[in-house]
C-alpha cells in the first residue's frame, strides 16, 4: 500500500496544473460597422465599413495581428458627387483587461498604410485619383462571451481623410483551452 501511495505521489508530480484560463493562440475577426469621416469631410455622410483581422495570443494579457479595412464615403459638395474609398492594412496591437472573462475591454492601436481613392464626377470632367498614405488608429472597445467584440477607433491616415470607425465584429478561436 505504501508503494502505491507513492507511485501515486510520483505520478502527481507530472499532472498539468494552471492557475490561470489560457486562451487558443489564433483568432479570426470579421466585423461590420459605420465610418464617420474627419473633420475635413464634414459634409460627408457615414457609411458602411468592414474589416477582417487575425491576431496571435499571447500568455500575457497582450495580442498582436494584421488588419485589413475597407469603407466608402459618399460626398455631395456644389456641383460634384464625390466617393472617397479607403482601404487600410495595419499591424495592430491589443492590452486586454479581464481577458477570457464573460465581458472584457481592450485598447490598442494599429499601424500601417492606407490606400485612398477619391472619385468625382462633375459636368465635364470624371476621373479619380488615388493616394497612400501612412495610418495610425488607436482603438478601444469590449467582448461579450469571447465571441462578439465592439469597437471604437479613430484612424488618422492624411491631413485630408481622417475617419472614426464603430463595428461589431464576430471572433472566430481563442476560447478558453480545456
Amino acid at each position: 500500500m505504501k508503494k502505491l501511495l507513492v507511485v501515486l505521489l510520483a505520478s502527481l508530480c507530472w499532472a498539468n496544473v494552471s492557475a490561470q484560463d489560457f486562451l487558443g493562440p489564433v483568432e479570426i475577426e470579421i466585423g461590420l460597422g459605420t465610418s464617420f469621416s474627419g473633420p475635413c469631410l464634414s459634409d460627408a455622410e457615414p457609411s458602411l465599413c468592414m474589416a477582417a483581422e487575425v491576431r496571435y495570443n499571447f500568455d500575457a494579457p497582450w495580442d498582436v495581428g494584421v488588419r485589413f479595412g475597407m469603407g466608402k464615403v459618399w460626398r455631395d459638395w456644389r456641383k460634384y458627387d464625390g466617393k472617397y474609398r479607403f482601404r487600410d492594412y495595419m499591424v495592430v496591437g491589443d492590452y486586454n483587461l479581464r481577458r477570457g472573462k464573460n465581458f472584457s475591454f481592450y485598447a490598442g492601436v494599429g499601424v500601417g498604410f492606407s490606400s485612398l481613392r477619391n472619385r468625382i464626377w462633375s459636368d465635364c470632367d470624371g476621373g479619380y485619383t488615388e493616394d497612400y498614405a501612412f495610418v495610425c488608429m488607436p482603438r478601444v472597445g469590449f467582448e461579450l462571451f469571447r465571441c462578439v467584440r465592439l469597437s471604437a477607433g479613430y484612424a488618422i491616415s492624411s491631413k485630408t481623410y481622417d475617419n472614426l470607425q464603430l463595428g461589431v465584429a464576430v471572433v472566430f478561436g481563442g476560447w478558453k483551452k480545456r
